[in-house]
């Protein structure tokens, strides 16, 4: 391979589009870390109309796919506009899978977040398509040690064994705008509120926070409020933040007096990474992989994602203490842990694999 022509590698980038997206993150991340490597393949990445047009995958071959991501007709319509691109490995960064493939192709599977949290159809498709593609891949991912487990006793479970390899997510700060201009725009002051960055899927727990906070709230009636990036009706203290503009999101998180991530279950668990890098406590789900994502991180506090009174306690405790700060060593672990070094390392070892030849049996 090294010899020869490069080959060629197409990666579904569908996904990315105006507002951030955790997979589409990924994919960027991958882009950027591997934009200035020498290799021995060459990377297409598969977009969206509304790509952003500053996005990493403008300075790659791209090629537009109308085709929505995670829509039906991509079952029935997306196997052959990948094929009509004939390449030498096609990367699914997600669970989109067909039921049969054309060519090579090669998965990170990010969780299994449905086959807990959803419904019947997903833990078909999980079953059903998933499955049957992941036991032809040429090579299998996951972004972190503790989600790499769990996918390989789920494929164990039914008697597929295959090496997972881990490809994190590249932590770094965000590009934003001016804190004053973010805070401002939501009628917040500099670390006078708490954060949390999610959306309303069960998992991610967000009812459970909401309670705990005005069971602090009741307590406390001067609790600075409780920003959430999620739609909803003005509460008591909470406001409601929507969707974020990509570059809102840093200067929010630097500018919290903590950050709160209560979800019931993550593959990797990126936000309060992120907090972490701006400087922001991480008030985090005492869940495996979270402990994983910021095992560095000694300022982090854990809490049972079952326990609300721990969260309204908690609330209630960094209101009546100093905003906490983060050490020089927590933040350098967090850089250095989820660095795009360390993403073009593995990145590029599980593309050499999924390209190498497979021994005959």
């Amino acid at each position: 391979m090294e010899n020869g022509a490069k080959k060629k590698i197409v990666v579904d980038a569908r996904m990315v589009g105006p507002h951030g997206h955790g997979i589409g993150n990924y994919v960027q991340d991958i882009a950027a870390a591997l934009g200035g490597r020498e290799k021995p393949y060459e990377l297409t990445f598969l977009i969206a109309p509304d790509c952003p047009a500053d996005s990493v995958l403008r300075s790659y071959q791209t090629v537009e796919s109308k085709i929505p991501f995670l829509s039906t007709k991509e079952i029935f319509f997306l196997n052959g506009e990948i094929a009509r691109l004939k390449p030498d490995l096609f990367h699914s960064p997600s669970f989109s899978s067909f039921w049969r493939y054309a060519y090579p192709v090669a998965f990170t599977v990010h969780d299994l977040n449905h086959l807990h949290f959803a419904g019947t159809f997903h833990r078909l498709y999980y079953r059903h398509l998933l499955l049957p593609a992941l036991r032809g891949a040429r090579a299998i991912a996951s972004v972190s040690e503790t989600a790499a487990a769990e996918l390989d006793a789920w494929m164990r479970s039914h008697q597929l064994k295959s090496r997972i390899s881990v490809v994190p997510n590249a932590i770094h700060p965000p590009a934003g705008r001016p804190a004053a201009e973010a805070l401002a725009r939501y009628g917040l002051t500099e670390k006078n509120y708490f954060f949390c960055l999610s959306n309303p899927k069960p998992h991610k727990n967000l009812e459970f926070l909401k309670e705990a906070y005005l069971a602090a709230r009741a307590q406390n009636p001067t609790l600075p409020p409780l920003a959430l990036s999620t739609l909803g009706k003005p509460e008591n203290g909470i406001v409601h933040l929507g969707s974020l503009p990509a570059d809102l999101i840093a200067p929010l998180l630097a500018s919290a007096r903590a950050f709160f991530f209560p979800s019931l279950y993550e593959g990797f668990g990126r936000p309060p990474a992120e907090a972490v890098l701006l400087g922001t406590l991480p008030i985090a789900a005492d869940i495996p992989v979270l402990r994983e994502t910021l095992a560095g991180v000694k300022e982090a506090r854990f809490l049972s994602p079952l326990d609300q009174n721990a969260w309204t306690q908690e609330f209630l405790r960094l209101e009546g203490a100093p905003a906490e700060r983060l050490s020089e060593e927590s933040i350098a672990w967090v850089r250095g842990r989820y660095s795009l070094a360390r993403v073009a390392e593995t990145a590029d070892q599980f593309y050499r694999e999924a390209l190498s030849p497979r021994p005959s049996r």
